[in-house]
């Protein structure tokens, strides 16, 4: 479990690391025993002016919880997501994300961008649509690359007080450049050893605005020589194909990336944004490119094995018996969706994949048996299916039992990396457990009447 937090800017790296500290303490009281492994914590990635300037330093905080193998966990980690959240939301100003689990998408699930020349108009258009985000059921960790502001001090020296002291703005600005961020003016040799000789203010003299307009510059204080402005800038600025824009994201929890999808974007139609264009990004779209990709594939699956099919059996009317044996599986896909509260996802159009070459086996023993008991012993196409029942039903159940027993215990798990493709498993088993005893019923029928309707062609051509 990993969660990036930033305290509010400019807060010093000694506060941060407190405030990290009673994270992980009370981030532990509500994990059961044994279940949590260790954990890593990194504060702040700077110190002294970073911090006062508000740059990405002492305000970060990045968490990792290590888990116990998932066998030994007293409950799944993913029970400990809201527990964890009402930690983290209790602390004032802090800001967060939070991921378990294998996480193989890039950002956030939901991503929203939204374009404007104006920074400020980004910023609260940015603003609107987090609020409105809010608002959607199943949306968490709301975020905007514009939430996060920063101070800017911009110094600007006094012409007059330059000219009367004689002084140019580019002798200003060096020394002070070499205060406050160094200089490594020398190397100190003794015996073997080489020291490295760096001058600099000390980190207490820039670390607020009042000390550094105290700071000594060219036998001056740095106030005397002219003004320090202070603006809020944003700490990042986002920009897609050339074009500034806010990026607002979120991720879902308790709900289909579908259904949440539909909702911001009906909701993204209703808001006022001036005009500002806006485009859906993150999963979404690339959800729907593998949806669609995965029906070519489908498609083209079931269009193969006709083909194949169609050689083996020299008939272009039998395939398609067992062609229907898709459809048949499907109910079962349906099924075990419905009563498991699955969405119908990528991994399970894998498995619908895998279904396509799967049922159609048992009904390829049942034709291929029946047509040559017909041609072997002159037996009519019922007594041949009967046959063929008889003495195929056998491989059949151990054909779709074997590969049912053999996902069912990846179809069982539902956490940690074997729950990434238990819809794939569970889609699975469910269009076998269906479509197998379908074969045995419905496939003999449609078999008996097709091979009668043939008969009854070839009687009508001889007349």
């Amino acid at each position: 479990m990993s969660v990036m937090a930033s305290a509010p800017p400019g807060t010093s790296l000694d506060v941060t690391d407190s405030i990290a500290n009673a994270m992980v303490d009370s981030i532990r009281t509500v994990i059961d025993p044994g279940d949590l492994a260790h954990t890593s914590m990194t504060v702040g990635r700077g110190a002294g002016i970073s911090a006062v300037f508000g740059a990405d330093a002492s305000n970060r905080i990045d968490l990792t919880f290590y888990f116990a193998p998932e066998k030994d966990l007293t409950r799944p980690m993913d029970d400990y997501q809201a527990p964890v959240r009402e930690i983290l939301d209790a602390i004032p100003g802090l800001t967060y994300t939070m991921t378990t689990g294998i996480n193989l998408a890039a950002g956030d699930p939901i991503q929203i961008a939204l374009y404007e020349s104006n920074l400020h108009e980004l910023r609260v258009k940015g603003e609107l649509v987090e609020q409105a985000l809010a608002r959607i059921p199943g949306t968490i960790d709301r975020s905007s690359s514009l939430d996060e502001w920063v101070d800017l001090m911009r110094f600007t020296p006094d012409p007059a007080v330059m000219s009367q002291r004689g002084v140019n703005p580019a002798a200003l600005a060096a020394e002070l450049t070499i205060g406050i961020m160094g200089l490594d003016a020398s190397t100190y040799y003794e015996g073997d050893e080489d020291v490295n000789i760096h001058l600099s203010f000390d980190d207490r003299a820039v670390s607020s605005r009042e000390r550094i307009l105290g700071l000594p510059v060219s036998g001056a204080p740095l106030e005397s020589w002219g003004t320090l402005h202070t603006d809020a800038v944003p700490n990042m600025i986002w920009h897609r194909d050339r074009s500034r824009g806010v990026m607002v994201s979120c991720g879902i929890e308790g709900r289909a990336l579908g259904d949440v999808g539909k909702d911001v974007c009906a909701m993204m139609d209703t808001l006022d944004l001036g005009g500002s264009r806006w485009e859906l990004l993150g999963t979404i779209p690339e959800q729907k490119e593998s949806f669609s990709s995965m029906a070519i594939a489908i498609g083209a699956a079931i269009f193969l094995v006709y083909l194949v099919m169609a050689v083996q059996f020299e008939s272009l009317k039998e395939p398609f018996l067992l062609i229907f044996e898709i459809p048949m599986a499907m109910i079962g896909v349906i099924l075990v969706h419905a009563l498991t509260g699955m969405t119908l996802g990528l991994t399970s159009l894998v498995g619908i994949l895998m279904l396509a070459g799967l049922v159609v086996n048992n009904g390829i023993l049942l034709v291929d048996f029946a047509n040559q008991e017909m041609r072997a012993h002159g037996l009519s196409p019922a007594e041949a299916m009967l046959d063929a029942g008889r003495k195929r039903l056998r491989p059949i159940l151990m054909t779709a039992g074997t590969t049912v027993f053999a996902l069912l215990p990846l179809a069982l798990m539902s956490t940690g990396s074997s729950g990434l493709w238990s819809p794939m498993a569970r889609t699975v088993v469910g269009g076998m457990v269906v479509a197998t005893p379908l074969t045995l019923l419905v496939l003999p029928v449609m078999y008996v009447v097709m091979a009668g309707r043939r008969s009854r062609g070839k009687g009508a051509d001889d007349v």
